[in-house]
C-alpha cells in the first residue's frame, strides 16, 4: 500500500491530497462561524475529500458538496459514512451545475477558485452561485494574494512547501514546489515533488493555478454583478491590507 498512486493527476490521489492540503483550525473555525451566522443549508464547491464539508456536518450544519473529481468524492463519501454523517455529494463542475436547491451559504475554500483560468469561466461560476443562493445568502471564497517574489522565482529551482508523515510506512515526506509563471495569462505552472529523506522524488505531479490580484478581483466581482460585503486578510477577520496573505471575500448578488 502506498499514498502515491500511479496517476499523475493530483485529484486521483485523495489520500495524498488529505496529507498535502490539511488546512488549519483557523480556516475551519472561520467557515463554521460563517455557517452558523448565515444558517443552512450550506454548499461547498470544489469540496474535494470533504475535509471541511464533513467537519461542518459533524458540528450540526446541513451541508452539500460538489466536486469535479469522482475519486475525491468517493473518498469524501467514505469518510462521511464512517462517521455516520448525513452529507449529500454531487459530481459536477462549479461553472456549470444545477442542484435544484437554494443555499444560505456557498463557499469555495483554499484557492480552488484559481483553477478557473479564464474570465469566462469565472463569470460562469458566479452565475451558477447566483442561481443557487437563497435570499440573503452569501458566497464566500478564499484565494491567496499573488507574491511578485514567488511569481518571479527561477522555474528551475525548488522551494520548500511542507512536510508530513506517510501513514503507510511512518516516513517523513518532504514536499517541494517549482513554479513557472506566465505573465501573459497570469497562470502559474507548478510541479510538486515528494521525497522521503532517504529516497528523492518518489512522486511528482503538475498543478496549475491562476493569479488574481486584489484590484482585479474587485473588478471581476462587480462585473459578475455581485457586491462585496466583507473582505478579510486572514481567517481571524483582520481587515485586508498591504501585508495580507489572503483575499477572503464574502459577497452577494446585486439587488
Amino acid at each position: 500500500m502506498t499514498i502515491f498512486r500511479s496517476s499523475a493527476n493530483f485529484y486521483d490521489n485523495p489520500e495524498l491530497y488529505d496529507l498535502a492540503c490539511q488546512g488549519s483550525r483557523e480556516e475551519f473555525d472561520f467557515y463554521l462561524g460563517e455557517a452558523r451566522r448565515l444558517g443552512g443549508p450550506v454548499l461547498e464547491l470544489a469540496c474535494g475529500t470533504g475535509r471541511l464539508t464533513n467537519e461542518l456536518a459533524a458540528h450540526g450544519i446541513e451541508c452539500d458538496g460538489l466536486d469535479l473529481s469522482e475519486a475525491m468524492l468517493k473518498h469524501a463519501e467514505y469518510k462521511a459514512k464512517s462517521r455516520a454523517l448525513s452529507v449529500r455529494y454531487f459530481l459536477g463542475d462549479m461553472t456549470d451545475f444545477i442542484l435544484g436547491r437554494k443555499y444560505q451559504m456557498i463557499f469555495v475554500p483554499i484557492n480552488s477558485l484559481l483553477h478557473l483560468h479564464t474570465l469566462d469561466k469565472i463569470l460562469k461560476f458566479f452565475e451558477c452561485a447566483r442561481l443557487h443562493l437563497a435570499g440573503g445568502g452569501e458566497l464566500i471564497f478564499s484565494i491567496f494574494v499573488p507574491s511578485p517574489k514567488i511569481l518571479a522565482s527561477d522555474p528551475k529551482k525548488r522551494h520548500f512547501a511542507r512536510h508530513f508523515t506517510d501513514p503507510t510506512n511512518g516516513k517523513e515526506v518532504l514536499l517541494e514546489e517549482s513554479i513557472h509563471y506566465d505573465a501573459s495569462t497570469q497562470i502559474s505552472y507548478s510541479t510538486w515533488y515528494y521525497s522521503y529523506f532517504d529516497e528523492k522524488d518518489v512522486f511528482s505531479h503538475p498543478l496549475t493555478v491562476k493569479s488574481i490580484f486584489p484590484q482585479e478581483l474587485e473588478t471581476i466581482i462587480r462585473l459578475a454583478d455581485f457586491k462585496i460585503l466583507h473582505k478579510y486578510g486572514d481567517y481571524a477577520k483582520a481587515a485586508f491590507g498591504p501585508a495580507s496573505r489572503y483575499q477572503i471575500v464574502s459577497c452577494a448578488p446585486m439587488a
